[in-house]
């Protein structure tokens, strides 16, 4: 996001909101659009733009960062699937794998509808980095998704599902306070990085 486009949701709060304009100096103004800049410099401009003016529509005074940033947290929360849907991918993605490593006899091929054969390793890494971001996190490898799953009961399920939904909450707001997208996988060059980056005192 430039600071042409700060300039712009900026006018629209000040034409909204006169009021709380009207004894700002342009050294105030400035010191306005370049602390909104170094927010929201690193964030897609029409996410931005749609968050404020989400958050336009109920405010009773002018827009802060804090309300956009909000606003921008609940949509990506949004985007993605439920703690219940990420509990039934997870389940699914255990099955599968289930079906297709054996611990006696160890991967077996995968025939698929059109004839074609896949090899089993091959497809039981295919099948955990379909996986939304959060549940490779969560689980880092694919055999640790069938231990996971096939210590699923139907006795324990209620427990086992509040435990997955506390863990998945955890590192949502982990994310949140790194900054890191919750669609972002955290491969190892992206990690590194933000290793650095933590290091510095920096997580913009």
């Amino acid at each position: 996001m430039e600071r042409a486009d700060i300039k712009i949701l900026l006018a629209i709060n000040r034409a909204t909101f006169p009021n709380f304009y009207k004894d700002l100096s342009v050294e105030d103004l400035n010191i306005l659009v370049n602390s909104w800049y170094l927010i929201f410099k690193n964030q897609d401009k029409n996410d931005v733009e749609r968050a404020f003016m989400q958050a336009l529509r109920s405010a009773t005074y002018p827009v802060t960062p804090n309300d956009v940033g909000s606003v921008l947290r609940k949509n990506e929360r949004f985007a993605i699937p439920t703690n219940d849907e990420l509990f039934e991918l997870a389940e699914d993605a255990g099955e599968k794998i289930a079906e297709i490593y054996h611990e006696d006899i160890g991967y077996c091929d995968v025939y698929h509808d059109d004839g074609s054969k896949e090899d089993g390793k091959t497809a039981v890494t295919r099948i955990f980095n379909e996986l939304p971001a959060l549940l490779q996190e969560k689980y880092k490898r694919p055999e640790n998704v069938l231990i996971w799953y096939n210590r699923l009961t139907d006795a324990n399920r209620g427990y086992r599902q509040r435990e997955f939904n506390e863990e998945i909450e955890t590192r949502i707001s982990r994310r949140y306070h790194l900054k890191i997208p919750l669609t972002q996988t955290l491969d190892t060059p992206f990690l590194e990085n933000l290793i650095l980056k933590l290091k510095k005192g920096d997580t913009g």
